[in-house]
């Protein structure tokens, strides 16, 4: 993860390829739904 952001200090979260940095719940959720409907 680190090479992908170049941070250390802030959480970064990868949902099948969506990065998402910092601990945001909606965009969490979001990329889920997001990737659940492109598998569909």
């Amino acid at each position: 993860m680190e090479q992908l952001t170049g941070s250390t200090g802030v959480p970064v979260i990868d949902v099948e390829g969506i990065v998402i940095r910092g601990y945001v719940p909606s965009a969490i959720s979001a990329a889920i739904l997001q990737r659940r409907k492109s598998t569909d």
